[in-house]
């Protein structure tokens, strides 16, 4: 079993080691730079991608190529805004996170593996509900535990 985010649903913080928005953006440009593309970051302009939990880490599918980015909700000096980046074309999104963003956390952190900690909230056409969530955990009767959402408050 992954340890690393046994106790949190993972963000550029955990998964890459970044603590800021521009250390986010720095890193993406040596990515692409690494991978012999230019590093010219863009910011999208259309419609925000719905940020989903994928393997215990928030991400947001990139629109243009369809390569998966590792998403940090913002809420911070160093993290302002909801923000993943697509090292492979440039592409800087402002996700939408789920209202239920925490309790989904909460749900999510009950599950003892991280390769089972995935919910696509509203990214499809057809949302799978923080219900279906709970439905699994009691089925596969992982357990109740207090868990620490982002917010860092014990629940």
């Amino acid at each position: 079993m992954t340890t690393w985010l046994a106790n949190t649903i993972g963000t550029p913080v955990e998964c890459l080691k970044i603590g800021s928005e521009m250390e986010y953006m720095i890193w993406a440009r040596q990515v692409m730079h690494a991978h012999g593309v230019t590093p010219i970051l863009k910011d999208w302009t259309g419609d925000q991608p719905a940020a989903y939990v994928n393997d215990g880490r928030w991400a947001a599918r990139c629109l243009m190529d369809t390569n998966t980015c590792i998403a940090h909700p913002g809420g911070s000096a160093e993290w302002p805004n909801p923000v993943a980046v697509c090292a492979e074309c440039g592409t800087v999104y402002r996700p939408v996170f789920p209202a239920n963003r925490e309790l989904a956390e909460i749900v999510l952190l009950a599950r003892p593996d991280v390769r089972q900690r995935h919910w696509f909230g509203d990214r499809d056409e057809t949302p799978e509900r923080l219900g279906h969530l709970i439905v699994e955990n009691a089925e596969n009767k992982w357990p109740k535990r207090r868990a620490i959402p982002s917010s860092g408050e014990v629940v």
